[in-house]
């Protein structure tokens, strides 16, 4: 399907025929998404010209093939190079927000190629020949890029299993010593499809274990696997086909130039050389994994931004027999209102996450990615959970998206660290702090990923009220009596400060924004969000003495006020999305007709006429 954009802009959502664009529209576009309209417009473009549509009776196996196929062509279409898609951070997540929404086949395989493999390659290795002739192949995508991180029995954070032996010669014997060490799900199963891949491994010298590090290697070539590396393709998952996978290595051999140890860890005259304490070793072998977990939360994201387009679009046609649609009925606008402004709050979160990524400290941006992506794709799948829902059977439906984008989510979750882990391990560091056993600027409560507003409404700075007692009640190990464990308390703690942070972030957005009427609306978003997540605590803020009676009560009040003005604004709030025409039914004008022209039924009168 062909769209046409307006200049500098992009066009229509699904929402609306006309291509005008309001400046109100402009404006909310630009608090979402930022000002570069013609990078979003280029990106978006070349994901829709890839006509990732569900087809009926495609096998998983064809399907995985696709996604490759889909790779190696936006690689093409965005100029050719893997390498300077990599290395250019808005680019790279337009790349991925756009392939959520309208090419969630290839989302899957995007982190592993691009940031996984390739910048993993420019930001820990040291320009030998054999690393520059894999990466090479990687940039014109001839090989696909894939980290090979997780094991079967764990991936603990500096307990990995899998050994990389060196060896007299200088090369480095790869080996799976139990069952534990199996390197489980990445995707490397299909035969025609070469591989390379970035391993992490213990690295033994002389039977001295001296930590993890990343090992290079060409997994797979159009030749087959490489000697002493077995495969075995795993079930199917019930989302996003991909070659999923195990791997035992007996012996593989990585060449010298493979160890990714840039200019702090080399091998020589037999010793390691770096000056790098062990648990350091790891954590800068998996510093690539830190912008993956932003650029993959910002894809989350964007697929709940098309779940929510996509549903008010259909709600707006379907009706029961002569009653009102489904988009008029206070209970359908209730759910979509509260989906619509978490998707702002999260979006506008994102995007100052990512904006400020580049400009921190590297211990910094590991937390920062560690605390947003929990709440981003937690509350992507929450939204796309209630539009599957109210669009009842259509919702079921794989040629309708939203099991798609849903199903990618989930994935999301699991990959670049689990989130519930990642949610433990930010909520625990005021503590730590408090102990001395992690710098200051590690405290979650201190990290201003944004300025907080100026005009602090009464909902946020309870907002802020949650997180400051929660954490003060974490630095003495004071758990209370209504936790369940140290662990829960850390999520609660690592919850409600992400929770905060969202609302700044959209808070934010109203302020600068140059439209009046975008300023409106940004703030009662803002105030909704806010509003909700006071509400889903409320419990917790009566039993803390913060919240009356009587406030609890004018809380729902102001809620529901907020959600009324939404309501009556949607089509301006999902328009501003810029979701293209996609290849669903329910996303076309009449889904009754579209239904009725893939059975071939055109001489059924539609809607009874």
């Amino acid at each position: 399907m062909t769209i046409t954009d307006p200049p500098a802009r992009l066009a229509s959502s699904l929402s609306y025929r006309s291509q005008h664009i309001d400046t109100t529209t402009m404006a909310l576009q630009e608090a979402l998404l930022g000002d570069d309209h013609h990078l979003q417009t280029r990106v978006r473009k070349a994901m829709v010209a890839l006509d990732d549509r569900h087809v009926p009776g495609a096998t998983h196996d064809s399907d995985v093939r696709r996604s490759y196929d889909m790779l190696r062509r936006l690689v093409r279409d965005l100029g050719g190079s893997s390498r300077r898609i990599a290395a250019d951070t808005a680019l790279l997540s337009a790349v991925f927000d756009w392939a959520a929404i309208a090419a969630p086949r290839l989302l899957p395989i995007l982190s592993g190629h691009f940031r996984l493999a390739v910048g993993g390659i420019d930001e820990l290795g040291n320009g030998s020949v054999y690393q520059q002739q894999c990466m090479d192949e990687l940039d014109r995508a001839d090989a696909i890029g894939v980290l090979l991180h997780t094991e079967l029995g764990g991936t603990n954070g500096t307990d990995m299993q899998t050994l990389a032996i060196h060896q007299p010669d200088g090369t480095f014997l790869l080996r799976t010593p139990h069952a534990g060490a199996v390197k489980f799900m990445p995707n490397v199963a299909e035969g025609g499809v070469p591989k390379t891949v970035i391993i992490t491994a213990r690295l033994v010298i002389d039977g001295v274990d001296e930590g993890v590090f990343p090992f290079l290697l060409r997994l797979r070539t159009t030749a087959g696997l490489a000697a002493g590396v077995d495969v075995t393709a795993l079930p199917n998952k019930a989302w996003a086909p991909m070659d999923n996978a195990m791997i035992m290595f007996q012996d593989a051999v990585v060449p010298a130039d493979g160890l990714l140890g840039g200019d702090w860890a080399r091998v020589v005259g037999g010793r390691l050389v770096c000056d790098l304490s062990r648990g350091a070793r790891f954590h800068r072998a998996i510093n690539p994994l830190q912008t993956g977990r932003i650029t993959l939360a910002g894809a989350a994201v964007a697929g709940a931004r098309a779940g929510t387009a996509i549903t008010w679009h259909y709600a707006k046609q379907r009706r029961a027999g002569t009653g009102p649609a489904l988009s008029e009925r206070d209970a359908f606008q209730r759910d979509l209102t509260t989906a619509v402004a978490q998707v702002y709050a999260m979006t506008t979160l994102v995007r100052d996450v990512r904006e400020r990524f580049g400009t921190s400290a590297d211990v910094t941006r590991s937390v920062r990615a560690m605390l947003a992506k929990p709440i981003l794709s937690n509350t992507a799948l929450e939204v796309l959970s209630v539009c599957r829902q109210r669009c009842a059977a259509q919702g079921a439906l794989r040629a309708n998206y939203l099991t798609e984008w849903a199903g990618n989510v989930e994935g999301i979750i699991t990959a670049e660290g689990e989130n519930q882990v990642l949610q433990v391990t930010t909520g625990k560091l005021p503590r730590q702090v408090a102990q001395g056993r992690a710098p200051r600027h590690m405290d979650i409560t201190g990290l201003q990923v944004l300025n907080s507003p100026v005009d602090t409404p009464w909902w946020q700075r309870l907002l802020t009220e949650r997180e400051r007692v929660l954490a003060s009640t974490a630095q003495v190990g004071d758990i209370g009596a209504d936790v369940f464990g140290a662990d829960s308390a850390a999520i609660e703690l690592s919850t409600a400060t992400a929770e905060r942070l969202a609302a700044d972030s959209l808070l934010a957005a109203a302020q600068h924004s140059s439209d009046r009427r975008a300023r409106g609306l940004l703030g009662v978003l803002a105030a909704a969000y806010g509003l909700e997540r006071l509400q889903a605590h409320a419990l917790w803020y009566i039993a803390h003495g913060l919240l009356s009676s009587e406030r609890a009560a004018q809380l729902g009040i102001e809620l529901t006020a907020c959600r009324r003005e939404v309501a009556a604004h949607l089509d301006t709030l999902v328009n501003a999305f810029g979701i293209p025409r996609l290849a669903a039914p329910i996303a076309t004008d009449d889904y009754q007709q579209a239904w009725l022209d893939f059975a071939g039924w055109d001489q059924l009168l539609v809607g009874g006429e």
